[in-house]
C-alpha cells in the first residue's frame, strides 16, 4: 500500500510566499491557482508505456492576527497510463488540507492541520494502476493518490541563534483515518501515525549561506480491518545547500528502511485463514540534487534556470533508476498578479518488474502558476 505524505503540498508553498514588499507594507492575503501539465514516455519493454498528469491547484494564505496565519491546499488532477495496449484512468479531486500556525514567541511556532478527505479515495482496479504509476517517488509527478482518508497534525518548530548560525529544531505528530481503497473490496485500511523530528543548522561560509539539517519518521503499523498489515521501516532524510549570490546548489539523502509485512496464510481446502505469516519489504534509497540560479536579463526581465538529477537504488533490483531535468521559470508582474510560467524537460532510465535491463525514460512538464496578494500598510 502507498502512502500518501502530501508532497504537494511542500510543491506549493512557495508559490503563496509574500512578494518582497517595501518595510511599509505587510502582506495579508495571498493567492494561488493555475495548470500544471506533466508527460512521460517509456522505452519497451518497460511496465509502463507513457504516463500523464494534468493538474489545477488552488493554494492561499491568510494572516489572521499579526501572530496567526492560515493556509490551505485543494487541487483537480487527472491521470492517464498506458499500458499493455490498455488505458487507465483517474481523475477527480485530491484530499485538501488546511493549517493554523501561531507564532507563540519570537523562537517558536505551533501548527495544527488537517487533510480534509475530499479526494477519491477508493478506487477501481484500473484507477489503482494510475495510483500506483503516479506515486513513484522517483517518477515525481505532483499528485499521486488523489485520496487517503481524513488526517490531523500537529507540531511545533523552534529557531535559534548562535552568532551567525541559526539552528533550528521541530516535532510533529500525524494521526491518520481508516478508508477502503478498492471498490472491488470491503474492508477499512488504516495508515499508521506517523512521528517526525528534525534538526538544522544554517551558517555563514565561503561568502554564501551553507544550511543543512536532518530529518527522521517513524511510523505505526498499518492495518486492514484493524489487523495489522504492514510495518512501514523508519525514513530518514539529510539535506544540505549552499546558497551564494543568485545561485543555490543543494542535494538530500533519502533512506527508508526495510519494512515488514503481514500475510494470512490460507487453508487451500475450506479457505479458513490458518495463521499469519510475515515477510520482509526491502530498503531504499534516493539521493537528489541540483543547482538553481537567478539570471536578470533585463531590469523587468528575468530568467531563473533549474537542473535537478536524481537516482534511487532498492534492495531487489526492480525500480531502480534515475532521473535529470532541465528548466527554466520566467517570473513577470501583469495586471497586479504575479504569473510564473515554467517547463522542463526529463530524460532517465527505470529497471522493469522483471528486473532486465534498465528502459529509457523522457518527457516533461509544463505549470502556468498565478498568484494575487493583497497587502497593507503597517
Amino acid at each position: 500500500m502507498s502512502r500518501r505524505i502530501l508532497a504537494l503540498a511542500a510543491a506549493a508553498l512557495p508559490l503563496i510566499a509574500p512578494r518582497a514588499s517595501s518595510q511599509t507594507e505587510q502582506t495579508v492575503v495571498s493567492a494561488a491557482t493555475g495548470v500544471h501539465v506533466q508527460s512521460l514516455d517509456f522505452g519497451a519493454g518497460s511496465d509502463v508505456s507513457s504516463a500523464r498528469l494534468f493538474l489545477v491547484p488552488l493554494a492561499y494564505e491568510a494572516q489572521l492576527s499579526p501572530r496567526v496565519v492560515l493556509d490551505g491546499y485543494a487541487a483537480y488532477a487527472s491521470g492517464t497510463v498506458r499500458a499493455d495496449n490498455q488505458t487507465f484512468d483517474l481523475r477527480g479531486p485530491v484530499d485538501s488540507w488546511l493549517r493554523v500556525r501561531w507564532a507563540a514567541t519570537p523562537w517558536a511556532v505551533l501548527a495544527v492541520g488537517v487533510s480534509i478527505p475530499t479526494g477519491v479515495a477508493t478506487h477501481t482496479p484500473s484507477e489503482a494502476v494510475v495510483a500506483n504509476v503516479l506515486s513513484s517517488d522517483l517518477l515525481g509527478f505532483r499528485e499521486g493518490n488523489w485520496g487517503g482518508g481524513a488526517s490531523a497534525t500537529a507540531g511545533v518548530s523552534a529557531v535559534r541563534s548562535l552568532g551567525s548560525a541559526r539552528a533550528t529544531f521541530g516535532l510533529s505528530y500525524r494521526m491518520v483515518g481508516g478508508f477502503d481503497p478498492r471498490t472491488d473490496t470491503s474492508v477499512t485500511y488504516a495508515p499508521g501515525n506517523e512521528t517526525r523530528a528534525r534538526v538544522g543548522l544554517g551558517w555563514d561560509a565561503l561568502g554564501g549561506r551553507i544550511e543543512g539539517g536532518l530529518t527522521a519518521q517513524s511510523f505505526t503499523v498499518d492495518k486492514l480491518n484493524q489487523k495489522n498489515l504492514f510495518q512501514s521501516g523508519r525514513r530518514y532524510r539529510a539535506d544540505l545547500s549552499y546558497a551564494i549570490g543568485a545561485w543555490s546548489v543543494y542535494g538530500a539523502d533519502l533512506l527508508r528502511d526495510r519494512g515488514e509485512l503481514t500475510l494470512p496464510v490460507i487453508n487451500v481446502l475450506d479457505g479458513s485463514v490458518l495463521r499469519d505469516t510475515s515477510t520482509s519489504v526491502g530498503w531504499q534509497n534516493l539521493v537528489l540534487g541540483g543547482i538553481s540560479g537567478y539570471l536578470p536579463i533585463t531590469r523587468s526581465f528575468v530568467v531563473e534556470p533549474l537542473l535537478e538529477a536524481k537516482a534511487r537504488q532498492r534492495e531487489t533490483q526492480d525500480g531502480r533508476g534515475w532521473l535529470t531535468s532541465a528548466g527554466a521559470t520566467v517570473p513577470f508582474g501583469m495586471l497586479g498578479f504575479d504569473v510564473f510560467p515554467t517547463a522542463k524537460v526529463t530524460r532517465g532510465a527505470l529497471v522493469p518488474s522483471d528486473a532486465s535491463a534498465a528502459r529509457n525514460v523522457w518527457g516533461g512538464e509544463f505549470s502556468l502558476v498565478i498568484r494575487r496578494s493583497v497587502a497593507r500598510r503597517r
